[in-house]
């Protein structure tokens, strides 16, 4: 029987899935853009746990170009902004959620000044930007939300010849302790019917994407952490799938975790992981 119930919700969720990503080709069809939030509730969480790899930021700074029009899609909490501010005249943040631009603002626009603050997807951005007017257009951990396809078509609008763009990203960590490293790979099992992205497409660090200059440079770095249960906790929070998880699992799969993060931390101290980051430089061609 609990096998029965198991396999029925299975099926619900599959049916769910598959609803949402009709309603997403049929918006993209005639044009709608009633994009769900998920990320502005836990705005709060996102600022304070999630984090870049000061190696990417340093290559970032590297490619910056003439300093002067950045444009941050999908700014989220406005991560990127410390790097990019200083080194640009003019920075327009731009995100689909209202509550994490907000949080952006709130916390970056008093000490950048030079950052306005843009609502709209990443498929919208020509409405808001002048034709060939941004230097660098920066994409950190986002890609995979976009409908690509259009994003590229709008990139080519609003960037200068010679403008670049860079592609960021941060894939599964890999924990040293074996018990975590299990219990977390259960942990994804449990979330992955409840992605609204493809995730392989993520995890595989947008390997198979054509892009649309040639001149494309590949980075990748792994960073070994030492984290807190705290850390881990409340980066994992952050997750898009996890509060839907919730609404179908009476024991939170997130809280199973934690208890043997607990237990591996009280043996070690801090956790071991070491998380891949990855970056796609790409020069848009002078034609003229």
């Amino acid at each position: 029987l609990d096998r029965s119930l198991e396999r029925e919700k299975y099926h619900n969720r599959r049916r769910e899935r598959d609803k949402r990503n009709l309603s997403r080709k049929m918006a993209d069809i005639v044009g709608l853009h009633d994009i769900i939030d998920h990320f502005g509730p836990v705005s709060d969480l996102y600022q304070r746990f999630r984090s870049w790899d000061h190696a990417l930021l340093e290559k970032l700074s590297s490619v910056t170009t003439t300093g002067g029009l950045a444009l941050d899609i999908a700014t989220g909490t406005g991560q990127l902004l410390p790097t990019l501010a200083p080194a640009h005249k003019k920075v327009i943040a731009c995100d689909y959620s209202k509550l994490q631009l907000d949080k952006a603002k709130a916390t970056y626009g008093v000490a950048f000044p030079n950052c306005s603050f843009v609502l709209t997807p990443a498929e919208e951005i020509s409405k808001f930007v002048e034709p060939k007017s941004v230097d660098l257009i920066t994409v950190g951990q986002a890609l995979h939300w976009f409908n690509v396809e259009r994003f590229w078509k709008e990139v080519e609008r609003v960037l200068k010849p010679e403008g670049m763009v860079v592609i960021m990203g941060y894939t599964d960590g890999v924990f040293e302790d074996d018990s975590v490293q299990v219990e977390y790979e259960r942990l994804q099992k449990q979330l992955a019917p409840f992605w609204d992205f493809d995730q392989a497409y993520l995890q595989g660090q947008y390997h198979h994407t054509r892009w649309p200059f040639e001149s494309v440079q590949r980075v990748c770095h792994t960073k070994v952490c030492e984290s807190s249960v705290e850390n881990i906790h409340g980066f994992i929070s952050t997750w898009s799938a996890l509060s839907k998880v919730r609404k179908y699992l009476e024991n939170d799969p997130l809280e199973v975790f934690k208890a043997v993060l607990s237990a591996a931390s009280s043996k070690y101290g801090d956790i071991t992981v070491r998380i891949p980051y990855f970056m796609y430089i790409l020069r848009h061609p002078n034609l003229s």
